[in-house]
């Protein structure tokens, strides 16, 4: 077992398939089904003569025997590749850890450990690393040029060190890849993400580009609201959408709405949510069996996202009752399912999404929304939003492949450097040391 990390840029996609060439057999996972698909995409052109097979956590947890079965009877040298490791969760980790055990395989943890940690228990990668018990190779040079996404790395790199100046090293008014819009209030900035966002699909189709904001309700108290939410910007970028291209979507879903509250006022705005619609699972759940192949898919992770491509309604003397919902997800592992009625009411629209939702998935291009209250200042010094930490913010800014949009109190992001998060207290280095200590005394 051993451990491969650096930032964007440094070549871990290229040094993982050099590694895993060495193999006959490799296994390769993420968490989500996008980072799925470019660690398939990378290992298939990197190995000239290892047999390669990509599939996301979720789906090797659920055919947890018929994977254990295969690699057994494929022999020992088989590698399993385990890609954006700092998404796992420790529930996840221990089950693939036991599962290549089992096998007598080799495992490889890779990922970025200046990202935030999984949403659920535990910190495993930077556990991994801090614990000096596993092998860690860090690589450090970044080799994208300017023109690939470079400034995007060094404004990442500026970020995650705590630099005085983030954009150090950035002509932001030549820079092909990373942009900045200035915005003054946190309605302002609201209408610029979604300017920037429908400008994107001038020259990109709409799953590769997303709007990234750290908070996902308008509403937090009592005459308190937030423009820079996701509920609030699905909900502009929607309309948005319907006026512009109206070819792109078919009839409205009944029943299933995105409803927002009003900034001023006690009646909430609508938005139906219509076949064509971007769409994103907010809850785990396994899917109807398909009737027609007979063929169950494995979980629906939460975050998965997709295209709501048909729907199931009965007319009934009280109205039209909502059956079930077609959903042709991106993650091929998934592909097209019927989502039920019980789990209907868990899509919500997918054009702007929370940083926290977003990891394990790149985009083209990445507008990231800073919201201003993040700057304001208080007592002449400029203090961040709680929530804002140097991980979030990187972690959002390395979602972006090739353009990086920033919008919100440019002033603000370059006077104050963001403090990072506190770490977890897992324990889990202190295990890991105890029972190598242990091992060594026997």
């Amino acid at each position: 077992m051993s451990v491969l990390t650096g930032g964007p840029g440094t070549g871990k996609s290229t040094v993982a398939g050099i590694i895993a060439d060495q193999f006959d057999i490799v296994v390769g996972m993420a968490v989500s089904g996008k980072a799925t698909n470019v660690l398939s995409h990378n290992l298939n052109e990197s190995c000239h003569h290892a047999h390669v097979e990509c599939r996301t956590v979720a789906s090797v947890l659920w055919n947890m025997d018929s994977v254990v079965g295969g690699i057994s009877r494929k022999g020992s040298d088989t590698l399993v590749i385990v890609d954006e490791a700092s998404m796992l969760t420790e529930d996840e980790a221990l089950h693939i850890v036991d599962m290549v055990a089992e096998c007598n395989a080799n495992l490889l943890f890779v990922g970025d450990d200046g990202q935030l940690p999984a949403i659920g228990s535990g910190d495993v990668l930077t556990d991994l690393i801090d614990s000096g018990i596993v092998p860690v190779a860090r690589l450090t040079e970044n080799h994208r040029t300017a023109a690939d996404g470079g400034d995007i790395v060094t404004l990442a790199h500026n970020v995650r060190e705590g630099k005085a100046d983030p954009f150090a090293g950035i002509d932001i008014a030549t820079s092909q890849s990373v942009s900045a819009w200035v915005a003054r209030s946190d309605r302002e900035m609201a209408d610029v993400c979604v300017n920037r966002y429908l400008a994107a699909l001038d020259r990109l189709d709409v799953q590769d580009v997303m709007l990234l904001v750290p908070f996902r309700n308008e509403r937090v108290r009592p005459g308190s609201y937030r423009f820079a939410s996701t509920a609030y910007l699905n909900y502009c970028i929607a309309g948005e959408l319907e006026s512009m291209f109206p070819d792109w979507f078919g009839d409205a879903v009944p029943g299933l709405e995105h409803k927002v509250c009003r900034p001023f006022g006690s009646d909430p705005m609508v938005r139906q949510i219509r076949v064509g619609s971007r769409v994103m699972t907010t809850r785990n759940f396994f899917p109807r069996i398909d009737r027609r192949s007979l063929k169950a898919s494995p979980r629906v992770a939460n975050g998965s996202t997709g295209t709501i491509t048909g729907f199931d309604a009965h007319r009934r003397p009280s109205g039209v009752t909502l059956s079930s919902v077609m959903v042709a997800y991106d993650d091929p592992d998934i592909g097209e399912v019927i989502v039920d009625s019980d789990h209907v009411h868990d899509l919500e629209l997918a054009y702007a999404t929370t940083v926290h939702k977003a990891q394990g998935s790149e985009y083209d291009t990445v507008i990231l929304g800073l919201p201003t209250s993040y700057g304001r200042p208080r007592d002449s010094v400029v203090r961040h939003e709680p929530f804002m930490s140097r991980e979030l913010v990187y972690t959002a800014m390395t979602r972006a492949r090739r353009h990086l949009d920033i919008v919100g109190d440019i002033d603000a992001f370059v006077r104050q450097p963001l403090e990072p998060r506190g770490r977890r207290q897992t324990q889990f280095v202190e295990l890991l040391q105890d029972a190598r200590t242990g091992l060594l005394r026997a």
